[in-house]
């Protein structure tokens, strides 16, 4: 009887959460949608005012000030290491609800960049949130999104730029040793 009570109060619980999650797949819905369009201000705007973001350069950023400022910095002016971007988001589940107003989620991410030098990539991150309900609207109270270190397109592409190197330097080595024993001979 206590496993069945215990299984209909988490189907409520459940059924009661529903609009929650309905919430929270369009808030991650428009902050993709905000991001592909460039919108800084508008993605900030879903963010709490404390929130705590990491993307994948590891730099910590603090607050919605320090978020439009490190949006501002990768894409925007002068200095801006990305030209354009898109990416699309997936969800592994429903969020984990901590309570009403809190939850956590995980998920991957799948970006097309092009960077300031030319250079295009592909790469897939696996990211967390942790989502807030501030006066019955739910906003990002943190994100941490990460690559694989040891398998994405930016290790290939040093990869592929060491193997140059190497094989350079053996020909230079190669080209030497030749001349070397050439003038030698003389």
């Amino acid at each position: 009887m206590k496993k069945i009570l215990m299984l209909t109060l988490l189907g409520a619980r459940l059924a009661l959460a529903q609009p929650e999650h309905d919430q929270l797949r369009a808030l991650k819905d428009q902050a993709v949608k905000d991001l592909n369009a460039g919108n800084i201000e508008a993605v900030v705007q879903l963010a709490d005012e404390n929130i705590d973001f990491t993307a994948m350069d590891a730099r910590p950023n603090h607050g919605r000030a320090e978020l439009k400022a490190y949006f501002e910095k990768m894409l925007k002016g002068p200095d801006a290491v990305v030209q354009s971007f898109h990416t699309s988001v997936e969800a592994d589940r429903l969020t984990t609800m901590y309570g009403p107003d809190f939850g956590v989620a995980t998920g991957t991410t799948l970006s097309d960049y092009r960077l300031k030098d030319g250079s295009n990539f592909q790469i897939k991150n696996r990211w967390t949130a942790t989502l807030v309900r501030r006066q019955g609207k739910w906003l990002v109270g943190s994100f941490h999104s990460s690559a694989n270190v040891f398998d994405n397109p930016l290790l290939d592409l040093n990869k592929k730029f060491f193997s140059f190197l190497v094989a350079a330097a053996g020909l230079v080595g190669l080209a030497s040793g030749w001349w070397l024993g050439r003038r030698g001979r003389r």
